[in-house]
């Protein structure tokens, strides 16, 4: 039930036509209607949906960081995560949704190569980040873009 590359790719497409579609406002409004503040998930609980939601993409790997990684969450807190990905456009959009779906809590997704000119966001993730998905070899391309020391937790 997720928007994909072809519900936008038709040649005679118009967002009218597309918003008068009841199937598409239903796929709409089902994607928006999460329940965002059912509670705190463990990082146990973050990995384990992030890891079935990224098998079905080209992600190298993913690092939850922020408050959850910190352990301060609270009930209103979003899941930070960065990945290592060549997913963009739509299908960005869709994982960011379907990571949301699944968690059931507001999900900021972050690729690595936003993170190349924030370097104090860089160097929090690299101290505090919680690998939840990828290999070890994998994540040290955050390190070798940018020549920072390698600190990231193991989930």
């Amino acid at each position: 039930m997720y928007f994909s590359q072809s519900d936008f790719s038709k040649t005679d497409f118009s967002i009218s036509d597309w918003i008068e579609d009841k199937e598409n406002l239903m796929k709409f409004f089902l994607i928006h209607s999460v329940d965002e503040n059912h509670g705190i998930l463990t990082i146990q609980e973050i990995s384990d949906t992030c890891r079935e939601v990224l098998k079905e993409y080209p992600a190298d790997f993913c690092i939850l960081f922020g408050s959850y990684a910190k352990g301060t969450a609270g009930e209103n807190s979003d899941v930070d995560l960065v990945i290592s990905s060549e997913v963009t456009g739509l299908q960005y959009y869709e994982l960011t949704e379907r990571l949301r779906t699944a968690l059931r809590k507001k999900v900021d997704l972050l690729n690595v190569d936003q993170l190349l000119n924030n370097r104090e966001l860089l160097t929090e993730i690299l101290k505090e980040g919680v690998r939840i998905y990828g290999k070890q070899e994998d994540r040290s391309v955050l390190v070798r873009k940018n020549q920072i020391e390698p600190g990231v937790h193991h989930q």
